[in-house]
């Protein structure tokens, strides 16, 4: 099974000292919706998210987790959950990359690139690391914290590396797709 429902709130030991978000780039174009892809919302419409047909939502009460199909007798390759404004997120004050890093906490967690950025949503930090690198245990995480004018809203995609290396091209297709209605 994935880590998606393995997160905890440990202390992360990586610092993001050295990892600080830059300056946001300018707002991308607007994105155009691949051939394919289905657009989902929350049940409580805090979040939208459009999504390409081989991730599969299969919760949308109050956050969007979907996945790849599961092969009979495998493991989930790639993950995502998205949530719009909630409880979760950064205190006032407190950095967002620095949150994010303290969600994604893992024993085994790589040094994250952290970059500021702007999405359709809102001004975004942009997290990525790769946790056990190298082991058998290997994962790839990409997250996004977003603060959009109804609040703080999240993605985060995560995987293998077979299965990130297949998808990786959708990844950021599926970061500017993202609506806070």
């Amino acid at each position: 099974m994935g880590r998606l429902g393995g997160w905890s709130a440990v202390t992360s030991v990586a610092i993001l000292a050295a990892c600080s978000p830059s300056t946001p780039a300018p707002a991308p174009a607007a994105a155009t919706v691949p051939p394919g892809w289905a657009t989902v919302s929350t049940s409580t419409r805090g979040v939208q998210l459009t999504l390409p047909p081989w991730l599969i939502p299969f919760d949308t009460v109050n956050a969007i987790f979907a996945n790849e199909q599961l092969p009979p007798g495998g493991s989930i390759a790639v993950q995502l959950r998205a949530s719009g404004p909630t409880v979760d997120g950064p205190a006032p004050g407190q950095d967002v990359a620095g949150w994010l890093d303290s969600y994604l906490a893992d024993p085994g967690s790589g040094v994250p690139v952290v970059t500021a950025i702007t999405l359709p949503a809102g001004p975004a930090v942009r997290y990525e690391r790769i946790d056990r690198a190298g082991t058998h245990d290997e994962w790839h995480i990409l997250a996004y914290g977003i603060t959009t004018p109804r609040g703080f809203a999240y993605l985060v995609i995560d995987g293998s590396p077979d299965g990130w290396r297949r998808r990786a091209a959708d990844f950021e297709w599926i970061a500017r797709l993202l609506r806070v209605p």
